[in-house]
């Protein structure tokens, strides 16, 4: 019979315990974190009687996880609504007594980033890509960049890729993507001015349009070839190749856009017209129809044939056929 009635006053003691419902989160008004994510005690301050929560519980709750931390700059806004589902779905807690804000604004803990680091990042990526080792590149930025604001951790800088082409303007964008601590925090515009001192050929008198320029009508000078219209050729005869397709001034520095090049192909040409087949290269000759330079369309006539077919020139006397 005694031990009916310890049983009954244990159950009884159980039942009079506060299960869960002791615990107590107050939602403050605002959190400054200082992690990639966001955990439930950035958001709340957790009250509960010992008796009623274990040490490890208490911890384990605070760590619930609620989401991504805002960039630096940024704020989130954290409702209670969904404050109170993510926890209740975490399984940690059946019964919250809810106090406190209606939502929590939430920025991310930082520090200004020395924006001097990023002039020099893009300045020195500049150089490198424009550089021989035989010219002198100058490149300063072209306007004041702003302030820069990142989280705690490594910062990594690293420039996206330009050709030297894209690169040789008297201004230049170069772009740099910012990662912290191993992850992508954001990408800055740096403007540039660049000068590349360099020699090249410059019209020694007026020459007129059509004809082939010769070492005996150029000088070779060195100048800023960033600040151009169109490429500079370099300072070899070698290299010189196709006629003026407009009249230069004297002094003027010879550029790409000047010339127009060779053709590949002229018309009347008898030319190697290569088809495919599976793994099989096919060649034929044809004729062709048109000038073309590479990477132009044409048609040509194969030999034995009364129809014409469209080809690529793909080098000096050689069509391929379109679509094969």
């Amino acid at each position: 019979m005694m031990r009916w009635f310890a049983f009954f006053f244990f159950v009884l003691g159980l039942s009079a315990m506060p299960a869960m419902a002791g615990v107590v989160m107050s939602l403050k008004t605002d959190a400054m974190v200082n992690a990639a994510r966001v955990k439930l005690v950035d958001l709340v301050e957790i009250d509960v009687e010992t008796n009623h929560l274990d040490e490890h519980l208490m911890k384990t709750m605070a760590a619930v996880d609620m989401g991504n931390a805002p960039l630096p700059g940024y704020s989130l806004r954290f409702s209670r609504k969904e404050i109170e589902r993510i926890v209740r779905a975490s399984g940690q807690v059946k019964a919250i007594e809810w106090r406190g804000a209606d939502a929590v604004k939430v920025e991310r803990l930082a520090k200004v980033f020395d924006s001097a680091q990023l002039a020099i990042a893009a300045e020195n990526y500049l150089k490198k890509v424009l550089g021989n080792g035989q010219n002198q590149v100058v490149v300063e930025t072209a306007e004041r960049l702003p302030e820069l604001l990142l989280a705690e951790g490594q910062v990594d800088i690293k420039a996206r890729n330009l050709t030297r082409a894209e690169a040789m303007h008297a201004r230049v964008t170069v772009w740099l993507d910012v990662t912290v601590a191993g992850m992508f925090s954001r990408s800055v515009r740096v403007p540039l001015k660049v000068k590349v001192m360099e020699q090249t050929f410059v019209a020694k008198r007026d020459l007129l349009k059509g004809i082939t320029p010769a070492c005996e009508d150029l000088l070779v000078l060195e100048m800023d070839v960033a600040s151009l219209d169109g490429a500079a050729l370099p300072a070899d005869c070698s290299m010189l190749k196709g006629s003026l397709k407009r009249n230069i001034p004297s002094g003027t520095a010879l550029t790409q856009n000047y010339l127009q090049l060779p053709n590949a192909i002229n018309h009347g040409d008898t030319v190697n017209l290569l088809f495919s087949s599976g793994a099989l290269l096919l060649e034929s000759k044809a004729l062709a129809l048109a000038n073309g330079e590479v990477g132009q369309r044409i048609q040509v006539r194969p030999a034995a044939a009364t129809e014409t077919i469209a080809a690529i020139v793909v080098a000096p006397g050689v069509a391929k056929v379109i679509g094969n």
